[in-house]
C-alpha cells in the first residue's frame, strides 16, 4: 500500500508539478508512482488522496512561499523587474547549458551577476550566480560571495563552507545546492543522490585511514 504520510521532499514534488504543470492529484500521482516505480519502491509513492490532501493544503500557501517551486518559463517569466525582456536571451541560453528550466533564484541572480560581469563567461556567471541563489537569505553569506567576486576570487559552490556528513542538514545542503543548478529533482532522484553524497564521502573517508 503507497505510504499515508507525505515527506517534505515529496510535499515539494507535489506543489512543482503542480505549480509549473498545472497537473490535478490524479495525475500527479500518476506521475510519482512512474518515478518511484522505476527506482524500485513503487510502495512509497503517495496515493492520489494523499496527493489530493496536499493540493488542499496547499491552497493555503502564500505566493512568495509559491515562488520557491518556480521554474523559468518564456515568456511568462519575464517582464519583470527581477527578470526584465531584456534578461530572456541570456537565461534561455543558461536554460540551454543546463538542459532544463533553472528555478528562479538562480536565474534572477544570473541576470543580476551578467550586469556586474558583462564579461564573464557562462561557466563563471552561473557559479556565482548559483551561489547566490544559495545564500539569498543570508546577508553575510551573500556580501562575502559578492566580495569574493569583485576580488576575483570566484572560487565554487564548497566556498559556502565544509560538508559534514555526519550532520544530516549538511546532506539536505549538498541537494539544495544541487538543485540551485540543475531545478527541482524528483523525489526519487533526491534519495539516490542523497545516497550517493553520503556514501562517496564516507568511501573516501575509509580509503585515506587505510591509507
Amino acid at each position: 500500500m503507497p505510504q499515508v504520510g507525505m515527506s517534505e521532499e515529496i510535499r515539494g514534488e507535489v506543489r512543482r508539478l503542480y505549480r509549473n504543470r498545472g497537473w490535478g492529484a490524479i495525475k500527479i500521482a500518476r506521475e510519482l508512482r512512474l518515478h518511484f516505480k522505476a527506482a524500485g519502491n513503487e510502495a512509497e509513492a503517495p496515493s492520489e488522496r494523499a496527493v489530493g490532501r496536499e493540493l488542499e493544503k496547499a491552497k493555503k500557501v502564500s505566493e512568495a512561499e509559491w515562488r520557491r517551486y518556480d521554474e523559468v518559463a518564456w515568456p511568462d517569466s519575464f517582464g519583470t523587474a527581477d527578470l526584465p525582456w531584456a534578461s530572456a536571451a541570456a537565461i534561455l541560453e543558461l536554460t540551454r547549458v543546463l538542459s532544463r528550466p533553472p528555478l528562479l533564484p538562480l536565474a534572477r541572480w544570473y541576470w543580476r551577476t551578467l550586469q556586474a560581469f558583462p564579461s564573464a563567461n557562462v561557466a563563471t556567471l552561473h557559479n556565482i550566480a548559483a551561489q547566490l541563489a544559495l545564500a539569498e537569505d543570508d546577508d553575510s553569506a551573500r556580501r562575502a560571495i559578492g566580495e569574493a567576486a569583485v576580488a576575483g576570487n570566484l572560487g565554487d559552490l564548497e566556498s559556502l563552507g565544509p560538508f559534514d556528513p555526519d550532520n544530516p542538514e549538511e546532506i539536505e545542503r549538498a541537494i539544495h545546492r544541487t538543485e540551485i543548478v540543475l531545478g527541482a529533482l524528483s523525489p526519487f532522484f533526491r534519495k539516490g543522490l542523497r545516497e550517493v553524497v553520503d556514501g562517496s564521502f564516507r568511501k573516501g573517508l575509509e580509503d585515506e585511514s587505510q591509507g
